[in-house]
């Protein structure tokens, strides 16, 4: 019951899913799978923020809350606040203001000594130290933090999770 819907032929005539704001999450049984907290990793999103549901809206959560892990999310506050926000730990590595619903091709990078937020191909804001208080058993969420709230109210067309070091060019690439 909490599935978001597949739409077809959507964004770039691609297939999304489609978060209600209220209720959709996706959320991983087993977040060691990922290997998170001992490997290096990058998790690539290309998503858009469609209405105002929820005041914090999560693409992408890796922690009990955003303080703990890596996030990606929307900041929504009675039409005053739109920010699109990279996070690592308590560091917002890039916040966009006024981020409005655009779709926004986003990647968060931990190549072990520090972690990197990318937006549209470009790096965003500074690198910060990696978040090493990630646990395994934390799960992983597209759409809705681990802790059960923060709701997606959106597309989102593609998430890639990729267990590896990058180079900026491989980061590119993607």
């Amino acid at each position: 019951t909490a599935r978001p819907t597949v739409v077809s032929a959507d964004l770039n005539g691609h297939d999304v899913l489609e978060f209600n704001g209220t209720a959709n999450g996706l959320t991983s049984d087993d977040a060691s799978e990922f290997n998170f907290e001992s490997s290096d990793f990058a998790v690539f999103t290309v998503s858009q923020r469609t209405g105002e549901n929820s005041s914090v809206q999560t693409v992408v959560d890796m922690g009990g809350v955003n303080s703990d892990g890596f996030s990606i999310y929307h900041v929504f506050v009675s039409g005053v606040i739109d920010n699109f926000v990279l996070s690592v730990g308590t560091n917002n590595m890039h916040t966009e203001s006024n981020a409005g619903t655009g779709v926004y091709c986003s990647a968060i990078v931990d190549n072990g000594t520090s972690a990197l937020a990318r937006l549209d191909g470009a790096p965003a804001g500074n690198p910060a130290a990696p978040d090493t208080s990630y646990t395994a058993s934390e799960p992983f969420t597209i759409g809705i933090t681990s802790a059960g709230s923060g709701y997606f109210d959106g597309k989102i067309a593609e998430v890639i999770v990729v267990e590896a070091t990058l180079t900026d060019e491989d980061i590119q690439q993607f």
